[in-house]
């Protein structure tokens, strides 16, 4: 009896060992990613929900003191339709403008506190465009953002080990929450992240919103910590 006992409850054991070493190293990964004072993204991300599909090419890059440059090109096809589109976003730590270069259309305003934190520590929980919508979309004037209420983070679990453009990756399963103004407003986003085997920085992400029957995917063809920067890439043009 002792020894059924056992075998029953192996597989519980196991599952519950998978969940903390899933989430172990994904802790690590975002410790890693987040304790950089500038890091630069280079992704191309392909997209589809509710018949639109999306393809951006993006390049962002963070460093502290709230400065900001990202620079993102694509298409939207809709209804047979197609539509190129085009956003260069910079902060100088005190200003933020963002331009739509396909419209030429510009606004200015006060650069959100914390932004450039904000958007690291978004960029290692859900990616480059998911992270640029939820730091960067609040209204003037709201207070800063608090990222632990924000967003909620479980359902961690390590999937099977694969490649990712000939390099060794890790894979890791969670779902991420966003809150919104009240819970039907809520995002909830399962995840799937590939990390290099070795640096343990992100090389693909795929993210599937609920309700939405979106699904986005991000492959990383750059994404270097403390890169040298040139200081007039965060430079606002007069």
């Amino acid at each position: 009896m002792r020894y059924a006992l056992l075998a029953l409850l192996l597989p519980a054991v196991a599952a519950a060992g998978e969940g903390n070493g899933a989430e172990k190293l994904f802790r690590q990964v975002e410790k890693k990613i987040s304790a950089a004072k500038a890091l630069r993204v280079v992704a191309d991300i392909k997209g589809s929900a509710k018949g639109t599909e999306v393809s951006f090419h993006v390049e962002l890059t963070l460093a502290d003191g709230n400065k900001a440059r990202v620079k993102m090109k694509g298409e939207v096809k809709k209804d047979g339709k197609s539509e190129q589109i085009g956003a260069d976003l910079i902060s100088d730590g005190t200003n933020l403008r963002m331009v739509e270069t396909t419209s030429s259309k510009e606004k200015e305003e006060k650069t959100p506190e914390g932004l450039s934190r904000n958007l690291t520590l978004l960029l290692g929980r859900v990616g480059v465009l998911r992270g640029l919508r939820t730091g960067t979309g609040g209204k003037k004037g709201a207070k800063p953002l608090d990222l632990e209420k924000l967003l909620r983070m479980k359902g961690f679990k390590m999937g099977e080990p694969t490649k990712v453009n000939g390099r060794d990756a890790r894979v890791l399963h969670y779902q991420a929450t966003i809150a919104g103004a009240n819970i039907e407003d809520e995002k909830k986003v399962k995840t799937t992240l590939y990390v290099d085997a070795k640096s343990l920085l992100p090389l693909k992400r795929v993210l599937v919103v609920e309700k939405e029957e979106g699904r986005l995917t991000e492959t990383y063809t750059e994404f270097t910590l403390n890169p040298k920067l040139d200081a007039k890439l965060f430079e606002l043009s007069k």
